[in-house]
């Protein structure tokens, strides 16, 4: 079982980026499953610009996020409320459209999140750790439409 945790790692200070994850990947890892850590998983120099060298850059670490999100079970999301995260929101969305079930960690309470609808949203870390475990014992996750 791996669990892939997505969160801001761009724009925000790279300890933001790497202690939130460290903790549920401890907590996870104490339960015998596996993380899959982005921020951990290499360092990228962003050089300004819309360079072929940072086009490249780009398109690869998107492949390789892309490829560890097929690999894993279930898909933990940080969307913290004083940061911008558009790449968790590819990586949300990528998830969605090949069938992994969403965990979704939403400290914002003054915006709806209609958006998420097909997402298990939560709103602390012990109910996302749940919501994870959960989804590992019960298997893909479904949505009602009706």
């Amino acid at each position: 079982m791996l669990v892939y945790l997505a969160g801001p790692v761009d724009g925000v200070q790279r300890k933001e980026a790497l202690d939130w994850r460290e903790g549920v990947s401890q907590y996870l890892n104490q339960a015998s499953i596996s993380t899959f850590s982005p921020a951990h998983a290499f360092s990228v120099v962003y050089f300004g610009g819309n360079s072929p060298l940072n086009n490249a850059t780009a398109r690869a670490v998107t492949e390789i996020n892309r490829y560890a999100i097929s690999q894993s079970s279930v898909i933990l999301a940080y969307l913290p409320k004083d940061s911008i995260t558009i790449g968790t929101i590819r990586e949300i969305e990528y998830a969605i459209s090949i069938g992994k079930p969403v965990v979704v960690l939403v400290e914002r309470t003054d915006t709806p999140f209609l958006s998420l609808y097909d997402t298990i949203q939560v709103s602390d870390w012990d109910e996302a750790v749940g919501a994870v475990i959960e989804a590992l014992l019960t298997g893909p996750f479904h949505t009602s439409t009706t």
